[in-house]
């Protein structure tokens, strides 16, 4: 039986890391610019549905819990994190690491939304 290390959270760190850095470091080849390209439009395709989901929300709703709309974010926005974690299948990251990634990308996102309200006039 093959031992299966633990995910640490230093590994789920690193693998976010490079995740985020759009793909391995230290390498110019075509195909690891590719890689980078594909990782950056997927990670967009995300933010940008989560942006453009909390903005129509409070357009309609005047709601001061960023939670909720956030969360409403995620769940309209699924079919674009299952193509994050389908991505970072393809580069043989950990179910458990991929888990990881996605929860500190979402709580970034919150955060965000958090620092967004706050200072409103910063960001129009």
């Amino acid at each position: 039986m093959l031992y299966k290390k633990p995910c640490t959270a230093l590994h789920a760190l690193t693998v976010f890391a490079w995740f985020l850095s759009l793909g391995p470091m230290g390498s110019n080849s075509a195909s690891a610019q590719a890689t980078n390209e594909q990782v950056a439009a997927v990670r967009k395709n995300f933010d940008d549905c989560f942006y453009s989901s909390v903005a129509g929300q409070l357009k309609i709703s005047r709601t001061t819990d960023y939670n909720m709309v956030s969360e409403n974010a995620f769940r309209a926005c699924s079919t674009k994190e299952q193509a994050l974690a389908v991505l970072m299948t393809a580069y043989n990251v950990r179910s458990d690491a991929i888990a990881a990634v996605l929860i500190k990308i979402k709580l970034d996102l919150k955060k965000s939304i958090r620092g967004i309200a706050a200072n409103p006039n910063k960001y129009r």
